[in-house]
């Protein structure tokens, strides 16, 4: 990784408004416009840790290929029985294939082991897809399972679309007092979503 640029303490606002603006990609006159990322992390400096440049890093996209430690969810087969066949997909199929469940209720799942080659973790990405079926206003957390200890993150809303929540980041193994992800505890840890 290679710093292009770094601000500090430079108004880059464009009115009054804090929010904070990202421009991906622009249309170069004359040119077809064509953009490409991976791997690409915002850091703020908020936070003990991640909370500058990091260097050059890398993503691993793992899925499940197991049930966790708990099976509330429902699949659309009528069962809890290998819940994770219904969310182990790249591209997800809608409707063919999902897990539904009622307040309280959670699924977890083993997932598949790091490359072999993976040298340090910074943090885990969890991303949930979902859409709420009734009325009212259910939730879904992400939750990470290591050893015997559970965090969740914060709630992501749902419509009656399928909703692509943004992806829940947890920068410490909560089994680790907590302290910092390596490659045993990611290939141990289970992940998985819980309806709220």
């Amino acid at each position: 990784g290679i710093v292009q640029f770094a601000l500090t303490s430079t108004d880059t606002m464009n009115g009054a408004d804090d929010n904070a603006t990202l421009v991906l990609g622009t249309n170069v006159p004359g040119g077809l416009p064509h953009m490409e990322w991976d791997d690409l992390y915002i850091c703020d400096s908020l936070g003990s840790k991640n909370n500058d440049f990091l260097g050059d890093k890398q993503s691993a996209l793992l899925l499940p290929n197991g049930n966790g430690t708990t099976s509330g969810l429902t699949g659309q087969d009528a069962d809890s029985t290998d819940n994770y066949l219904n969310v182990d997909e790249t591209d997800p199929d809608g409707d063919t294939t999902y897990n539904e469940g009622v307040t309280t209720e959670k699924d977890t799942y083993d997932y598949e082991d790091l490359p072999a080659d993976t040298k340090s973790v910074t943090a885990i990405g969890v991303q949930l897809l979902g859409k709420k079926v009734d009325a009212g206003a259910p939730d879904l957390i992400a939750v990470v399972r290591s050893g015997t200890t559970e965090e969740d993150s914060a709630a992501v809303g749902m419509t009656t679309d399928y909703t692509v929540g943004t992806q829940q980041i947890f920068e410490d193994d909560p089994d680790a007092g907590p302290g910092d992800w390596d490659e045993t505890s990611v290939n141990a840890m289970e992940a998985g979503a819980k309806v709220v």
